[in-house]
């Protein structure tokens, strides 16, 4: 079960639609092996909110098919594991995306960093939900963890200068920017 995770983790970072239904087939599988394989259910749920989000339409069958596994899976995750970090994640995902329950969804999100405080996916997705909201100078702390967490993450310097530019710190922003080239 954990080879297949890790497996379904290697398609999941790929993004591609082809990939990130192989993703979910690997997850899948991680759960057919050990069905109260908590992980599994939740590593499952951005796979399957990515797929839906970005190459399926939810008027079709597929896409309301990831759509209800994402919010399944979100669901037994907490239910096997309400003390996994990612569980909370998963389920913050499902509230911000699909329900736009954004209190909700930042609740969840914090008790995921009360349950792991490096957890650098539940860091980046309060920084980014919460600038969203408004609140950039906390999107910004936050965003900086993100990149203390992992600094080679390409991403997170774009998410960090994106928050900047909305404040209009463009030197910081720029900075931010380039940071991961190296130049």
């Amino acid at each position: 079960a954990y080879n297949a995770l890790l497996q379904g983790n290697f398609y999941a970072n790929r993004l591609t639609a082809e990939d990130t239904r192989k993703a979910i087939g690997y997850y899948d599988e991680a759960i057919r092996l050990d069905p109260r394989y908590a992980l599994a259910y939740a590593k499952l749920v951005p796979a399957a909110v990515n797929l839906a989000t970005n190459y399926v339409s939810n008027a079709t069958q597929e896409g309301q098919g990831v759509t209800a596994k994402a919010r399944a899976s979100a669901k037994s995750a907490l239910e096997l594991d309400p003390n996994l970090a990612e569980a909370h994640s998963a389920q913050g995902l499902i509230l911000v995306i699909f329900d736009f329950n954004f209190a909700k969804a930042e609740a969840e999100y914090r008790r995921a960093l009360e349950l792991a405080p490096q957890n650098l996916v539940a860091t980046g997705n309060l920084a980014n939900l919460v600038s969203k909201l408004g609140r950039l100078d906390e999107g910004v702390a936050l965003q900086q963890q993100v990149i203390a967490l992992d600094p080679l993450r390409a991403i997170s310097h774009q998410n960090l200068a994106g928050y900047l530019i909305a404040l209009v710190r463009y030197d910081e922003a720029w900075n931010a920017a380039i940071a991961d080239t190296g130049h």
